[in-house]
């Protein structure tokens, strides 16, 4: 039999984490599920891709060309199975700045051209890394801390 409280502490398929970017002007927020094997829709298109479209997550490329295609292909793939949603991102006004009347939506067209504005800086320390880490997905219970020796001596 499982023991039950260690079950619990699985990373959690499908859960959705709030992840602010408060680099970012506004502190906007990405709803994000893990991009990994707790990812029922993502597993299943790494298993039908080609075998390029696997590999260009993380992946070093030789070139220029080459690694500009997989930053392509990483965002894409971000905002097709990792982002669920986006919060405090705007449209450009008339000044270049944003216009507080113009959300983008959370649709997968407004998803998709918030993960390809992101700035490399942006996208590849605080989005990417995030998704790929399990353990930012990981469910955390509140337990009883154990007993201290003198509590279990008292015993």
């Amino acid at each position: 039999m499982p023991i039950g409280n260690l079950q619990r502490q699985r990373v959690q398929p499908g859960k959705v984490v709030r992840r602010v970017l408060d680099m970012l002007v506004g502190n906007p927020v990405l709803l994000l599920r893990h991009l990994g094997s707790t990812n029922a829709e993502w597993m299943s298109h790494l298993l039908s891709a080609p075998d390029e479209d696997a590999r260009a997550l993380g992946a070093t490329a030789t070139n220029e060309a080459e690694r500009q295609r997989n930053m392509l292909r990483n965002r894409e793939s971000v905002a097709r199975f990792a982002c669920a949603g986006v919060e405090g991102f705007y449209f450009d006004g008339a000044d270049g700045g944003p216009d507080y009347e113009r959300p983008v939506p959370s649709t997968p067209d407004g998803i998709m051209e918030v993960m390809l504005s992101l700035s490399d800086d942006v996208f590849n320390v605080y989005v990417l890394p995030y998704v790929l880490n399990q353990e930012n997905f990981r469910e955390r219970p509140q337990f009883a801390p154990p007993p201290t020796a003198d509590q279990l001596a008292k015993k």
